[in-house]
């Protein structure tokens, strides 16, 4: 059974408008150790929760800021402005596969999330945003998808 995440519901326009859709009493944005804001779990979450649609100003025109996603059919999703956006912006890149939690998906012309495993209280949620966008980053994308030491260490026992 598909069970999908709502934003709260807040008028476009509205100041802040990006952190007050964070979905009550589920989700919190706080403070990242990774990167300005994040978002994380009030409780824990299960996997296969889908999240969204993206929230943003659909556009052709590239930017340099760090809150959009580019569509498989070119179109840009911005999320650079706070009043017309959702929570979703706050959701921070994975820096390697083993702490990814989350993976973006494209379903009839929108961006949503979806959970790829159950994700613990007071956890933060992190997506994967692509190998262009994690090598500005810093992000190693040839080392992204291998394990860590511990873990090729851990399987052989």
């Amino acid at each position: 059974m598909l069970v999908c995440l709502k934003d709260y519901p807040v008028a476009i326009g509205t100041e802040d408008r990006a952190k007050k859709t964070v979905p009550k009493g589920i989700l919190e944005i706080r403070s990242s150790q990774i990167h300005g804001f994040g978002v994380f779990t009030v409780r824990d979450v299960r996997k296969g929760i889908q999240m969204g649609p993206y929230r943003g100003q659909v556009t052709r025109v590239d930017t340099a800021n760090g809150y959009s996603w580019k569509l498989r059919d070119g179109r840009l999703i911005d999320a650079g402005n706070e009043t017309n956006s959702n929570w979703m912006r706050y959701v921070n890149c994975a820096r390697n596969m083993a702490e990814q939690n989350t993976v973006a998906f494209q379903y009839k012309g929108n961006l949503y999330y979806r959970t790829c495993k159950e994700i613990k209280s007071g956890e933060e949620l992190l997506v994967y945003y692509g190998q262009s966008f994690a090598k500005n980053l810093g992000i190693d994308v040839k080392k992204y998808f291998q394990p860590d030491e511990e873990e090729v260490n851990l399987s052989y026992f």
